[in-house]
């Protein structure tokens, strides 16, 4: 639990990924001044979320069905799961409909790239999110060097347009070609599945019920769902915490909020005091 929100704190809670690397951050602190990351890669080279019928969808500019297509593969955050979780208000300031109108007009910006899917990902989630790993948990290294976005490197990628990385093989077979006395060196096998650890899975459920059971009322959550929920997680090591990472980070966020007094609180809080209240 400590883990997440830091992990929170120091991405600005603009991220829903990262905890795990906080200890290899710590481990690096003040042993090394300079990494590598391979920050893009996969959107820009290895045709990461390229599929046929996006390249289809983007050729067509069909904008709504690609927002909602994208917001329906997240099963985590779906609309049914945060309906369960959210409290009401929230939940229709949060709504799907509203969700696919924005993620639509920030498509339809990238309908003229060569490659529309690897600008839209590239733009959204490899600089909003996955970036803050490098620039801002790893914001201690001194140099941090990501070679798929040095310029040159940038700029012939982008220009290339889906059909070079349809079969997903570009990324591989240019570091082959480039580097063969290397070509023997495996890389990762995404196939394999993860270590998937209950046991840690618990021990986050139950800290959290330690956490919020018996303090205020949260008012971004439903109280009905939450709170019997984290209880079972103290009871039992059965139940599938499916919620854990969103309450957290909706927990920590409304305790920050009410821990600022309305004058001094940043402008970004003034939503939710106006929604919610300050209680």
């Amino acid at each position: 639990l400590h883990l997440e929100e830091e992990k929170n704190r120091r991405t600005h809670f603009c991220s829903d990924e990262h905890a795990w690397y906080l200890t290899v951050s710590d481990y690096l602190r003040n042993r090394v001044d300079t990494l590598y990351d391979g920050i893009a890669g996969d959107v820009l080279s290895a045709g990461l979320f390229l599929t046929p019928e996006l390249v289809r969808l983007f050729g067509e500019g069909r904008g709504n069905e690609i927002a909602n297509g994208l917001i329906g593969s997240r099963v985590a955050n779906s609309e049914d799961t945060l309906y369960k979780l959210l409290e009401p208000r929230l939940f229709r300031a949060a709504g799907k409909d509203i969700a696919i109108e924005r993620l639509a007009r920030e498509v339809a910006r990238h309908l003229d790239a060569p490659n529309p899917t690897a600008s839209f990902f590239f733009w959204n989630r490899t600089r909003r999110e996955v970036a803050l790993a490098p620039y801002a948990i790893f914001s201690h290294v001194q140099t941090m060097y990501a070679p798929f976005v040095d310029r040159d490197v940038f700029e012939f990628l982008t220009a290339l347009p889906s059909g070079f990385f349809l079969d997903h093989t570009f990324h591989d077979e240019a570091i082959r070609r480039g580097y063969p006395e290397f070509a023997d060196i495996p890389y990762e096998d995404k196939n394999v599945p993860g270590p998937g650890d209950r046991s840690h899975m618990t021990r986050f459920g139950r800290e959290l019920a330690w956490q919020m059971l018996g303090k205020r009322r949260p008012r971004l959550m439903r109280t009905a769902f939450l709170l019997p929920r984290l209880t079972l997680c103290l009871l039992s090591e059965r139940h599938p915490p499916w919620y854990l990472i969103l309450a957290t980070y909706l927990n920590q966020l409304e305790v920050m909020v009410r821990s600022t007094k309305s004058d001094d609180s940043p402008d970004w809080t003034k939503p939710l005091r106006a929604r919610f209240g300050n209680a």
